[in-house]
């Protein structure tokens, strides 16, 4: 909570909201839930928005890969695994 409190100040809650949708999302087991879940994460935190508001900082190909799998209807559980990590190493190091 604290931390979560820490990056609003620093504009980057993003981060942090994106990682806990992820680890939700991992748990998940049932095909249609994952499918609604990963339509969601992808739209709040991986697609170009008019305003970016939520969008989180991964490189090209990680975002990349990510939306080739949902244009492909690939979505399982670690199709966000890449972003993840990159947003964990990035709260880690810059946060």
């Amino acid at each position: 909570h604290v931390f979560t409190e820490f990056l609003k100040k620093e504009f980057s809650q993003e981060n942090i909201q994106f990682w806990i949708e992820c680890e939700k999302f991992k748990k998940l087991s049932d095909h249609e839930q994952i499918k609604s879940r990963a339509q969601h994460i992808w739209k709040t935190y991986l697609h170009d928005t008019d305003d970016g508001s939520c969008r989180i900082n991964i490189d090209s190909r990680t975002r990349h890969e990510c939306e080739h799998a949902m244009q492909n209807q690939q979505a399982h559980g670690q199709i966000f695994e890449t972003a993840q990590s990159q947003i964990f190493k990035l709260m880690k190091y810059d946060s």
